[in-house]
This record gives structure tokens, sequence and C-alpha cells, in this order.
């Protein structure tokens, strides 16, 4: 499937919690639709086995190299202005995973009109996320701080609905070939 009528190319920011299908999404689409590039973060934690190449291990993140810093987890992760112009001036969609409500608002602010929200909505029980997280090899400790983190996750999304522009659904079981489908009916509707 190719997607060749760009129109306007924006910025599309991912919003869900961890495990809820982000980084699969960013790794499907750009070998689904020809219109779109996928942001490259920085981060200071090391790498995982389920990392794509939406994301790269850093020693450290230094505004020098990031245009947008942010914390999670306890670590540092970094965003390229760069890397949004290059995408833009190419003429392709641009998608990054960002869960920051204050790194979404200042790339909002510095894209007006250029930047659409999509909250990535996840209904699997606890025990599914739980059983996504050991998968991973994330410590339990962790797992149980990424699982609380859902709910902070979801209540951000409520309070800062205004925020988002769509929500898109990965449905428990279902093939991700679902998302695509929802990502492509929101950049074939603008």
């Amino acid at each position: 499937m190719t997607d060749d009528n760009v129109r306007i190319p924006r910025i599309y920011l991912i919003f869900g919690v961890s495990g809820s299908g982000k980084s699969t999404l960013s790794q499907q689409l750009v070998t689904v639709l020809t219109s779109v590039t996928t942001h490259c973060k920085g981060t200071t934690r090391k790498r995982r086995q389920h990392d794509g190449d939406e994301i790269i291990s850093r020693d450290n993140i230094t505004h020098t190299e990031y245009d947008y810093i942010y914390r999670q987890y306890g670590h540092r992760y970094g965003i390229q202005k760069s890397q949004i112009d290059a995408s833009l001036k190419a003429g392709k969609h641009h998608f990054i995973i960002c869960n920051d409500i204050k790194t979404i608002k200042a790339i909002k602010r510095d894209y007006p009109s250029r930047v659409r929200v999509l909250f990535l909505e996840f209904n699997a029980p606890r025990e599914t996320l739980v059983a996504i997280q050991r998968a991973r090899n994330i410590a339990d400790d962790e797992i149980e701080v990424r699982v609380a983190k859902v709910r902070t996750l979801n209540r951000a999304f409520l309070k800062h609905r205004d925020l988002f522009d769509a929500v898109i659904v990965n449905r428990f079981g279902e093939p991700t070939t679902r998302l695509i489908d929802q990502i492509t009916s929101i950049l074939t509707s603008e």
C-alpha cells in the first residue's frame, strides 16, 4: 500500500501507555506508507530488544543536540527539530512517539497548524500489560511504575483533551493492520 496523495505534510505525535503498540505502529508505518517518516529519538536508557529505529541510546541528552528534552521512567529523551524539518521539506508526514504533555505543547507552539496529536488507546487487561513488559525484560519494579502510569496517562489525556486531535484504538488481539487503517483514514481525511 502506498499513500501518494500527500497533502500538507504534518507532524503526528503519538501518545500512549507503555506496551500499547506505539513502537510497532511506528515501525509499520514506514514500511506500509511512502508518505511518512518516523522520528528517531535519543534516550539515556539502555537499548532493549524490542526497540526499533525510532529510538537510539545515548550517554547524554543535551540541548546542543536535541531541541526538546523530557524525562520519563527516570531517563531523558530528546527530539530534534532537524528531523522534523527534513521530513516536512521532503513533503512527508512525520510521526513522533511522545508521552510528555509539555513537549507536545512546545512542538505545537513551534509548528502551529502542522501538528496533530493522536491518543493510542490500548484496551488490554492489566495482566496483558504486565506480560508485555516482562517479555521486554523490564524489571518488576519498573513494570509496576509503567502499569500505574496507565491511569496517569489516561488522566493526562482527559485533562488535556483539547490538545488531542484523534483517538486510535489498538484492540487487544486484533492485527496491527487495523492501526494502519486508522492512521490512513486520518491522513486521507485532512
